[in-house]
C-alpha cells in the first residue's frame, strides 16, 4: 500500500472507533440518567428545548458546556458550532460541518446545547418540542479536528418515545431512506449523513468505502 492509503485506513479506523466509544458514552449517561431517576428520557414534548442539556451533562464526565447554537446572533456564534441559520456564513464555524460527499449541510437540528466530554467527544442535541423528535449527535473527535462530516466523523442519534437510544438511518427512525437520500455518495440532500449511523455501526466495510 502506498503511504496516503495507509494514512486514510488508519484514520478511518480510527473514525470508527471512535462513533463505537461515542456510542457507548451516550448509552452509559441515559443509563445512569435511569438509575437515578427511575424512568427514561423520552421524546414527549415534556422538556423545553434548551433546557435538555442542562440535564443531561452531570451524566458525563468531565463535561462542559459549550454554548446552544441558536438564538440571538451574539449567543449563537459563541457556540462551539452554531446554527448558520442564525449568524452569517463568514462568522466563525458557522459551516465547520458538511454533509457526507461534502457538501454544505445545515446545522438547525443540534442547537439546543452542546458540551464537550472526555476525549474530545462533543455531544449536540436537537429537542424539538412540536415535533417529539430528539437527537443527540457525536463529533467523535471534536469540531477541530477533520474531516467534520456527516457520516465520517459527524454521527445521529434518535431518542424515541419509549427512551430508546436508536442509530439514525435505522428503520422506522426519522433519517431512514430506502433509497440512502440521507446516506449516498451522490445524494444532495442537505441532511445526507444524517442517516448513516445505522449503517456504521452494522456494516463492516463502512469505513472502507467514504467518499473521499
Amino acid at each position: 500500500m502506498t503511504l496516503p492509503t495507509l494514512v486514510q485506513n488508519h484514520r478511518n479506523t480510527e473514525l470508527q472507533t471512535g462513533l463505537k466509544k461515542a456510542y457507548s458514552v451516550l448509552s452509559q449517561a441515559l443509563d445512569l440518567y435511569y438509575a437515578k431517576n427511575g424512568e427514561r428520557i423520552k421524546a414527549d414534548s415534556t422538556t423545553a428545548s434548551q433546557s435538555l442539556y442542562k440535564t443531561l451533562m452531570p451524566y458525563f464526565t468531565n463535561a462542559k458546556a459549550c454554548g446552544t447554537g441558536s438564538g440571538s446572533s451574539e449567543n449563537a456564534a459563541k457556540a462551539c458550532v452554531p446554527n448558520n441559520s442564525y449568524v452569517d456564513e463568514d462568522r466563525r464555524n458557522a459551516d465547520i460541518y458538511k454533509t457526507y460527499n461534502g457538501q454544505k449541510a445545515y446545522m438547525t437540528y443540534m442547537d439546543d446545547g452542546q458540551f464537550l466530554v472526555n476525549d474530545g467527544i462533543l455531544i449536540l442535541i436537537e429537542n424539538t418540542v412540536n415535533s417529539s423528535s430528539l437527537y443527540l449527535s457525536v463529533d467523535v473527535n471534536g469540531y477541530n479536528n477533520r474531516p467534520n462530516r456527516f457520516g465520517q466523523d459527524v454521527f445521529v442519534f434518535q431518542i424515541d418515545k419509549n427512551g430508546a437510544l436508536r442509530p439514525m438511518g435505522a428503520p422506522s427512525t426519522d433519517y431512514y431512506s430506502e433509497n440512502d437520500d440521507f446516506c449516498s455518495k451522490t445524494s444532495t440532500n442537505i441532511y445526507n449523513g444524517f442517516g448513516c449511523t445505522y449503517k456504521a455501526l452494522t456494516n463492516k466495510d463502512f469505513f472502507k468505502n467514504l467518499p473521499k
